[in-house]
């Protein structure tokens, strides 16, 4: 991952994740995020530009849009340029034993969606922080080893058992198929369907309630069946008395 990356990513899984969205510097996001200050003051310009960042009268800076900030994120990754192997699903389950992977795509997605009943989650994702031989590697494309750049893990010195959500977002993004669609979508949904300033619920959707999401942000138009009945009552009246007229009311003459 390049380095502003590392910093829009943490500026999203701190609001969303922590609920933190103000920052008391440049400095403090710098260490935060394992970037140095110079390359993360050049990451935030593109923030302030669109919007997604608000300077704070105390010197600091707030995070007033994430999602903003996670679509700057998710369309400038490159998920392919950190990839080191494409091999079969078998010997990642064999080289597990002795190798420990930070799970990705659509397994981490699954992870924070919970309930989700997906019988193909297409191509898989795995990061290792470990110095593998690829060369052995059985050739494949079920999945796609990603290696962890310097400071690309979220916090601590250990691989966490799964990529933090700002990164399965844009990981996502990034893969090809319907099935990271599908998890990409659910993933938003979950993200941001709670009321502005609040987490998302502990207790995930489960899969069917995710489908229906358009419907029911727009309902289908009903129509005010009294009052059409009464308009309809007009036009009739108006039609007998032969003075009926498209999209006027009737006239009377005196």
């Amino acid at each position: 991952m390049r380095m502003r990356e590392l910093v829009w990513r943490t500026l999203v899984d701190t609001a969303l994740v922590d609920g933190r969205r103000r920052w008391a510097s440049v400095d403090e996001l710098a260490q935060a995020s394992g970037v140095e200050i110079p390359s993360t003051s050049r990451a935030l310009r593109r923030l302030y530009a669109i919007g997604a960042l608000r300077r704070n009268d105390d010197g600091g800076f707030s995070a007033i849009s994430p999602w903003k900030i996670l679509t700057v994120l998710a369309a400038a990754r490159d998920l392919q340029a950190d990839v080191v192997a494409a091999t079969t699903l078998a010997t990642i389950e064999e080289l597990a034993a002795s190798v420990h992977f930070t799970l990705g795509g659509a397994d981490a997605a699954q992870h924070y969606l919970g309930d989700v009943a997906v019988a193909d989650r297409g191509q898989r994702v795995v990061y290792t922080a470990a110095a593998i031989d690829a060369s052995n590697f059985e050739p494949g494309a079920e999945v796609l080893v990603v290696e962890w750049g310097p400071n690309a893990m979220r916090s601590g010195t250990e691989s966490p058992p799964f990529t933090s959500m700002a990164q399965t977002y844009a990981d996502l993004f990034s893969l090809p198929g319907w099935q990271a669609a599908e998890f990409l979508e659910a993933m938003k949904h979950f993200l941001f369907s709670a009321p502005m300033g609040k987490t998302p619920s502990k207790e995930p959707p489960t899969w069917r309630q995710l489908i229906p999401v358009r419907l029911v942000a727009f309902p289908r138009f009903r129509p005010n069946r009294e009052r059409n009945d009464v308009h309809s009552k007009h036009l009739r009246d108006a039609r007998r008395m032969g003075t009926a007229h498209r999209g006027s009311r009737p006239s009377h003459e005196n």
